[in-house]
């Protein structure tokens, strides 16, 4: 979406396209093999189609997550950065999709997205807040979901973790208060002994 002229992809310029440093997570170094069993495995799901033009000497691969999702371009675009960058908040989603398309606003992203999560195949979930975060994240649910399990169990992880620790430095401020009010009463024994 963002470079039109340079699409459909060669086989060479999809693995660069895969393996570029910025705007990833998780950063990837694939190597020809491994791009093209994913663009068998897309191609086999009707979500990319490979073709050769008369005159041109290379194989071109491009996507149809559009047909394959019934999604429009923002929508498209959303599921884009989200495949790149993992979850994101409406925010982060807004900034980095303003090279592939625009949005009126953040109400326009969220309004994309409730659409894509109230869809009959939804393509994007909305996670609880984690600690530490201020704003809920999205995630898209496309390709093999242990990736959204995955993240869900670290936020529960971390969530039980942050309750465990919360509670562990609630049980020791009510033993420091037990111990202080003992040693206040024994002060003041000391004292009214001292004072007869």
């Amino acid at each position: 979406m963002t470079t039109p002229d340079h699409y459909p992809l060669t086989t060479k310029a999809l693995i660069a396209a895969c393996n570029q440093t910025s705007n990833r997570d998780p950063m990837v170094d694939f190597d020809e093999e491994t791009v093209l069993i994913a663009v068998n495995e897309l191609r086999a799901g009707d979500a990319a189609r490979s073709i050769k033009r008369s005159g041109e000497r290379a194989i071109k691969h491009l996507e149809l997550a559009d047909e394959v999702f019934e999604i429009s371009r923002k929508q498209k675009a959303l599921l884009a950065v989200m495949l790149l960058r993992g979850p994101q908040t409406l925010l982060e989603l807004r900034t980095r999709t303003e090279r592939y398309i625009g949005f009126d606003g953040v109400a326009d992203v969220e309004a994309a997205l409730g659409e894509m999560m109230t869809a009959d195949n939804p393509t994007v979930t909305l996670l609880d807040r984690q600690p530490g975060q201020k704003e809920r994240r999205y995630q898209h649910l496309v390709g093999d979901d242990s990736t959204l399990v995955q993240t869900q169990a670290s936020a529960d992880r971390a969530a039980a973790s942050t309750s465990g620790a919360s509670q562990d430095a609630n049980d020791e401020i009510a033993a420091l208060r037990t111990e202080v009010a003992e040693l206040r009463r024994e002060v003041e024994e000391v004292r009214s002994l001292i004072e007869n």
